[in-house]
């Protein structure tokens, strides 16, 4: 026997309960917050992690640590090179100028000795 409910009678527990004359305010939307979330749904619940390192043969390591020595050996020849280009350039402008200085001091000798005669 099949029992028929009917939809528009209350059930005895909603009837238990008496209304409250006062209806309660609509409550405001969650304001945004600096938060967020963030939900990853994975097919099973297994996890595969993969991790690799690379070994190095020592070819490779002498390779990479012959290279790295050769880098700042370019660095340090470079620099002694610039160096040694600004002593240059300060020793031959030295040397133009006691030129100068020394040719000048001749042309005021050669002038005095053209006053005197």
């Amino acid at each position: 026997m099949e029992h028929e409910t009917d939809p528009t009678a209350t059930s005895p527990s909603a009837s238990a309960t008496p209304a409250s004359s006062t209806a309660t305010p609509p409550q405001a939307p969650p304001q945004p917050t600096d938060k967020f979330s963030f939900i990853i749904k994975f097919s099973s619940d297994t996890q595969r992690v993969l991790q690799y390192q690379p070994n190095l043969s020592i070819v490779e390591a002498f390779g990479y640590f012959g290279g790295y020595i050769g880098i700042w050996l370019g660095f340090s020849l470079l620099s002694v090179l610039l160096n040694l280009e600004v002593q240059m350039a300060n020793v031959f402008a030295k040397r133009m100028l006691m030129q100068k200085v020394k040719a000048a001091e001749d042309t005021v000798m050669v002038f005095r000795l053209k006053q005197r005669f």
